[in-house]
Parts: C-alpha cells; structure tokens; sequence
C-alpha cells in the first residue's frame, strides 16, 4: 500500500523546488494508485465472465 504522505510530499517538494526522482510537470495531475483495465472487460451488457478496472495499490 503506497504512503498516505507520498501526495503531501510531493506537493512540498514541488513548491519548495526540492530536487525528487518524481518531478511533476507543470499542471500534471498525480494520482496514488494506478488503475488497469482487465483483460476480460464485459462485451456484452450482464456478461457474467466480465471483470472491472483494478486499482494496482500494492
């Protein structure tokens, strides 16, 4: 599980211009988890096989 303080710390290293391996681009948005689309999304509208989007938090 990612740091509850990873967003607090790159905001202040942002502002404070300290130097990060995680620079973030000017008007960049930062998300904390990525979300991955299945590979077995629905083709189908009630499609019992379907799974949704994963939240890679780990």
């Amino acid at each position: 599980m990612a740091d509850p303080l990873d967003r607090l710390k790159a905001a202040l290293a942002d502002r404070y211009a300290v130097p990060h391996p995680f620079a973030l681009m000017p008007r960049a948005r930062w998300y904390s988890e990525a979300l991955l689309p299945s590979q077995f999304l629905k083709r189908f509208r009630g499609d019992p096989l379907a799974e949704g989007w994963t939240h890679a938090d780990g």
